[in-house]
């Protein structure tokens, strides 16, 4: 992070991002873990950050389409991972979803 460049701040993004919510997931993903990342991706508080991610508004400012597009984008793929890891879905799929997620969340969190 660059102390000149300016992020998008919003509580909703917050609580998506924070080391709560998101970083379990990410870890068990990272590490192969596909049984704890399915777990993970079941918790409620994953859920309710989801959903209050998807009905908050970009940031003034950084509502360019991208962003929006992105945001579309992180959401359906964290919901696919969701529905994956409660259906007992594959370990690839699982992976594959929740990466680009991840991959679209940082379109969206991204510096101006």
């Amino acid at each position: 992070m660059r102390i000149n460049e300016e992020y998008p701040d919003w509580p909703e993004l917050k609580a998506l991002q924070s080391d709560e919510i998101l970083m379990p997931i990410g870890t068990a993903v990272g590490f192969g873990d596909i049984k704890t990342a399915k777990a993970e991706l079941k918790n409620p508080e994953f859920k309710l950050a989801l959903d209050a991610f998807e009905s908050s508004q970009l940031p003034s400012g950084y509502d360019s389409e991208e962003r929006s597009a992105a945001k579309e984008k992180a959401v359906k793929q964290f919901r696919e991972a969701i529905q994956l890891a409660e259906n007992n879905g594959s370990n690839d799929a699982v992976k594959e979803a929740f990466e680009e997620g991840s991959a679209a969340l940082r379109v969206v969190a991204a510096p101006k």
